[in-house]
């Protein structure tokens, strides 16, 4: 994939929510990856792997008192799936790859 793809699909992955997202090769994963957890076992030829972060919590439920409240209103896991389609869909159709979004 070349850097201008990556890093579209980087800004678009930031544009739906993420704060930080990155590319890694297979091959570089597959070095750390046990069996049954490498990419190609998910998706065979797979060739990059896109991850994303954001922060677990708000700044406003770190200050709460009430400890329920931090944990019931976790930010990023809540739209992690959705940012995650989003970029598969993406990346299925302006580059024609296929994509899973886990």
């Amino acid at each position: 994939m070349s850097a201008g793809a990556e890093e579209r699909i980087k800004r678009y992955a930031i544009e739906c929510g993420a704060s930080v997202a990155g590319i890694a090769s297979v091959e570089d994963i597959n070095r750390y990856a046990p069996k049954g957890h490498r990419p190609g076992d998910i998706l065979p030829k797979a060739k990059s792997v896109v991850a994303t972060g954001g922060p677990l919590y708000t700044m406003g439920a770190w200050r709460s008192p009430n400890p329920r409240i931090t944990i019931l209103t976790e930010a990023y896991p809540m739209i992690r799936k959705a940012v995650a389609l989003k970029v598969a869909t993406l990346i299925e159709r302006e580059y024609g790859h296929y994509a899973i979004f886990l």
